[in-house]
């Protein structure tokens, strides 16, 4: 369900339709947004890139995303559609290339399409899943996309999909990630070089799993998200600095956001604050923490994260970003903020 402010911003439906834009020119796209970064360059601001955030293809409104994005120096956003259920049928709305189209020929320069991922969503229908992979990757391959989306294997819902039982029970995601699925992933990432995202909650006993395929699968370049969100401490009691010194040190393949590191982030469920990041006795970056990213700037990405239903919190999430930024000194700070998400999606450097 749509927030109402949220709502407030509906004026472009992206529907299915004949008149639909062609395929897009990915040579022409990518020079448009490398000349995006380079004009937030010239203007004197440090340009950030939004690695992946989720829309909704009926309520979003591109000219306003991209009024929000000049007023916070946001140079692009990579944005995968939800797959979403109509009424008129009962099988998962796939038919987001359409809607991909359609956000390339509203924001060319500016928002980059990166094509649903919602095997969760198929797990939880009880539909073939391995069908759903098959589809999905055989069109990534026809339609030329730069990355694929944001893969759900292990998360729990957000504090506003808890307060609702029926959301809650949809938002909860539990695929084995070296199961079938992970492994038909992974596989497909590493044959054909197209890097993916992992929703994978920081816990202990999921980390031996998601070691044995980032090793497995060393060319399958993997992000994964939200690096300073721990929901249950106690579920994650080996999770810091240390542990993901080791990671980037074993597994040159793994990446990770910093999407959702706000230091008053609060998850009901649990009772706790989640970002292990901030020191809160000076409200700034744990200097643990901000080792580590200093030592390994082109491994972590800035992020906003936004579901859905988040865009009107573009403007605090992109500030947020900015006093992470801040916190790190200028030549880690641009890494950080745009080069690294350049060469996670691409596969080499911003020039």
């Amino acid at each position: 369900m749509l927030r109402a402010a949220t709502c407030a911003l509906a004026l472009v439906l992206f529907l299915p339709s004949l008149g639909r834009p062609a395929a897009p020119d990915w040579t022409r796209l990518e020079a448009g947004w490398g000349a995006s970064v380079r004009k937030v360059l010239a203007s004197g601001r440090l340009p950030m890139i939004d690695v992946l955030s989720t829309f909704n293809a009926v309520s979003l409104n591109p000219q306003e995303l991209q009024r929000r994005m000049d007023r916070q120096g946001v140079a692009l956003m990579a944005l995968m559609p939800t797959l979403t259920t109509f009424p008129w049928g009962d099988a998962p709305y796939d038919d987001w290339s359409g809607s991909l189209r359609d956000l390339a020929a509203a924001g060319p320069s500016r928002l980059i399409p990166v094509p649903a991922a919602g095997l969760d969503q198929v797990v939880r229908r009880k539909e073939d899943a391995s069908r759903f992979l098959d589809r999905l990757f055989a069109q990534v391959l026809q339609e030329g996309y730069p990355m694929l989306g944001e893969f759900r294997f292990r998360a729990y819902p957000s504090n506003s999909e808890w307060i609702n039982p029926q959301t809650r029970s949809e938002a909860e995601a539990d695929i084995p990630i070296d199961g079938p699925l992970g492994q038909k992933l992974f596989s497909f990432s590493q044959a054909h070089g197209l890097p993916f995202a992992i929703r994978y909650e920081i816990e202990d006993g999921l980390l031996p799993p998601l070691e044995k395929m980032l090793a497995e699968h060393p060319k399958a370049r993997v992000l994964w998200r939200s690096v300073g969100r721990v929901r249950y401490k106690s579920k994650a009691r080996s999770y810091g600095p240390d542990l993901v010194r080791r990671l980037l040190a074993e597994h040159p393949n793994l990446y990770f956001d910093l999407s959702w590191t706000d230091s008053d982030d609060y998850y009901l469920p649990s009772g706790e604050l989640t970002s292990v990041l901030w020191d809160r006795r000076f409200q700034s970056l744990d200097s643990a923490w901000a080792r580590l990213i200093v030592e390994h700037p082109g491994r972590f990405l800035t992020g906003l994260g936004l579901d859905q239903d988040q865009i009107i919190q573009f403007d605090r999430e992109a500030q947020s970003r900015r006093k992470l930024l801040l916190e790190l000194p200028p030549e880690a700070r641009a890494a950080v903020a745009y080069r690294a998400a350049w060469e996670f999606m691409f596969g080499r450097e911003f020039r």
